[in-house]
């Protein structure tokens, strides 16, 4: 024992979808090479002492997760750890991005894809009116064919 490799895959699980969630976590936040390094550790996040090690991530994280889900934040500015951290689908994964847009509409606030499939009218649309300066409710107008807002 005493390598690195040998530390890294003792515990069986290296090419298991758990073991790559933590390398990824480990590489964004510890890597100025890495795609997305400026969005976490270019900007402060970080992880916990414990999540250096794979193992320790497993002890925290490990019992909770299900295939198909990935790690989330749940304050998108604090660091990795178990506090902090839960198990959600990709599609509550992408209502937790820092360049979302909500909309508050009749007391209720979403985020523009949200209000796309409920009113039916594709989220470009929504967004190029927004730029527009158009706002609720003739910012979830259908077109009629020939481009006339019904």
């Amino acid at each position: 024992m005493g390598g690195r490799g040998e530390d890294m895959t003792k515990h069986g699980m290296r090419h298991t979808s758990l073991y790559s969630i933590w390398s990824h976590i480990i590489r964004r936040c510890t890597n100025p090479n890495a795609h997305q390094y400026k969005d976490y550790g270019g900007r402060g996040i970080r992880f916990c002492d414990k999540w250096r090690t794979f193992e320790g991530f497993y002890e925290d994280m490990g019992s909770t997760y299900e295939k198909g889900l990935t790690i989330d934040r749940i304050d998108n500015n604090g660091n990795y750890c178990k506090e902090n951290c839960r198990w959600i689908t990709h599609a509550e994964q992408q209502k937790n991005r820092r360049n979302n847009r909500f909309i508050t509409f009749e007391g209720r606030t979403m985020i523009i894809s949200d209000w796309a499939r409920e009113v039916g009218v594709d989220t470009k649309l929504i967004s190029a009116r927004l730029l527009r300066g158009i706002q609720p409710p003739l910012l979830f107008k259908k077109i009629k064919p020939g481009g006339r807002l019904i």
